[in-house]
């Protein structure tokens, strides 16, 4: 099974760019949320957990939010 990588801020331009980079790798599993989903705290906290890459495309607060649930993790940001 690939490690799974999530992109929180997906719908941003730098999220987007790295997306796009990673499209049509097999050795890897990204992780995307339903649009109506994006800005769940809850939807949020699951994918940041269940990843084993988590890439903070964020404003500051919005990244210091999940990198604070992610404090316990083995997750690699």
């Amino acid at each position: 099974m690939p490690p799974k990588i999530y992109i929180d801020g997906q719908a941003g331009t730098t999220a987007l760019k790295i997306r796009d980079w990673l499209a049509g790798r097999n050795d890897l599993e990204v992780i995307t949320l339903a649009e109506e989903l994006r800005k769940d705290p809850a939807a949020r906290k699951k994918a940041l957990q269940d990843a084993a890459i988590v890439l903070l495309c964020l404003p500051n607060d919005a990244a210091k939010e999940a990198a604070a649930w992610l404090a316990d993790s083995p997750v690699r940001g």
